[in-house]
C-alpha cells in the first residue's frame, strides 16, 4: 500500500511540473504576441508552441492517478482512497512550493523542450511538403528563441 501512496504522490509532482510547463508556455505566448503585434490572441500561440504529445501525456497521467486513487479505494476502502488523494495534493502543494523557494531553474528546461518541438515540426513539414507550415514552425522557432 505504501507503494501506491508514494506512486500517487509522484503524480502530483509529476502534475504540478506539467502546470508550470503549460505556464511557462502561456508567458512565452504573451510575449510572442506583444512581439508581433499582429493582433493575435497569446492563447493561439501557446496552441502552435505546445509539444504535440503534451496533453495526451497529461490526460493519460491524470487517469493514471485516478486509477491509483480508485484502487487504493477498491483495495482498501475509503479511508485509503482518502489518504492517497491527500497524498496526491501533498505531492502537487510539494512540487510547487520547492520550484518556488528554489526558484525556477526550470524554465531553460522548458524553453528546451519547446525549441526542439518546434525544430522538429519544422523539420517533418518540411520533409512532409508542407512549405506554409514549415515556415510558421521557422518562424515560431525564432521567435522563442529571441524571448
Amino acid at each position: 500500500m505504501i507503494g501506491l501512496y508514494l506512486a500517487t504522490a509522484v503524480c502530483g509532482v509529476a502534475l504540478a511540473q506539467a502546470m508550470r510547463f503549460q505556464s511557462f508556455m502561456s508567458d512565452i505566448a504573451k510575449h510572442m504576441a506583444k512581439k508581433e503585434s499582429a493582433g493575435i490572441e497569446p492563447i493561439k500561440y501557446q496552441n502552435s508552441i505546445t509539444p504535440p504529445r503534451l496533453v495526451q501525456g497529461i490526460l493519460a497521467l491524470l487517469a493514471v492517478t485516478a486509477g491509483l486513487i480508485a484502487f487504493a479505494g477498491y483495495q482498501s476502502g475509503l479511508t485509503a482512497a482518502a489518504v492517497a488523494f491527500g497524498l496526491l495534493i501533498a505531492g502537487i502543494v510539494f512540487s510547487l512550493l520547492a520550484s518556488t523557494l528554489l526558484g525556477r531553474p526550470a524554465d531553460e528546461s522548458y524553453r528546451a523542450i519547446i525549441i526542439h518541438s518546434l525544430a522538429n515540426r519544422e523539420a517533418d513539414y518540411r520533409r512532409d511538403g508542407d512549405l506554409m507550415r514549415a515556415g510558421a514552425a521557422k518562424r515560431y522557432l525564432a521567435l522563442v528563441s529571441e524571448i
